[in-house]
């Protein structure tokens, strides 16, 4: 899987937080490599094994093969009208994610959506998983009209959020860096990219490849999968977890006494 040229993480970077990250299951414990050469992540595939009941998760997860890329983001969490997620991902100026506002036009512009909102099982959103054109069209009975992108290098995206802001009206959380004030990135742990990483892939990404439904209300089998991917990391995260919303629930106060 090859990484975004922007992203904030690079292969190599991402090969050692996934593999040394508490709670990643026995199947990939140090066993996801880094190609020097060809500067992508390798991840084991299981795709062709006996599958273990309880455990599709781990075999589906290889069947979204090559044709995705990877980067990281940062998660707005926006106050107003009673809360939403966004994620603004790192990729290149001319690479561009959306909804298609004429769906026989392979050359319309994407219309960008205003949030990201997805069913999580926590309150964060910790990834999103956006397909080709290609691959949409893979599906002759999907359900709804998913967002795509488009991408340099023509692949699929999926994207992690490894830090969050919060936002009210226009307003961030505010630090001073370098003589200037900058919206406040609250760090998400390693523990819950890690479990983002392994959800998107065997909940997401493998679906789309094989022209399969793969939102939360269209597919049963994806409810499954990212339940059993994030099974190990979730008996471990509660104090990761309880420590990022701490944080998260401090600048929203804040925001919340300047701008009730």
């Amino acid at each position: 899987m090859a990484v975004n040229r922007e992203s904030t993480i690079n292969a190599e970077a991402f090969v050692r937080l996934l593999n040394q990250t508490p709670g990643i299951v026995p199947e990939f414990k140090n066993k996801l490599k880094y190609d020097k050469k060809a500067n992508a992540i390798v991840v084991p595939d299981y795709s062709q094994d006996a599958v273990v009941t309880g455990k599709e998760w781990l075999f589906d997860l290889g069947r979204a093969g090559n044709d995705w890329e990877l980067t990281t983001a940062t998660l707005i969490l926006g106050l107003e009208e009673g809360g939403y997620t966004k994620l603004k991902e790192d990729v290149q100026v001319d690479e561009e994610r959306g909804t298609t506002a004429r769906i026989n036009d392979p050359d319309d512009i994407l219309i960008r959506p205003s949030r990201d909102d997805t069913e999580t099982s926590t309150r964060w959103m910790g990834g999103l998983t956006v397909p080709t054109r290609t691959m949409v069209a893979k599906n002759a009975r999907r359900e709804t009209r998913p967002q795509v992108v488009r991408l340099n290098s023509g692949k699929g995206l999926i994207i992690l959020a490894n830090r969050a802001v919060v936002k009210k009206r226009g307003k961030f959380v505010q630090v001073r860096r370098g003589g200037k004030l900058v919206p406040k990135e609250v760090p998400i742990p390693r523990k819950m990219i890690a479990m983002a990483f392994f959800h998107e892939l065997s909940a997401h990404a493998c679906f789309f490849q094989n022209g399969q439904n793969a939102a939360h209300d269209e597919s049963p089998l994806v409810d499954r999968n990212y339940k059993q991917a994030e099974e190990s990391y979730q008996v471990i995260l509660r104090r990761d977890r309880d420590s990022f919303e701490q944080s998260v629930d401090r600048g929203a106060d804040a925001l919340n006494k300047r701008d009730p």
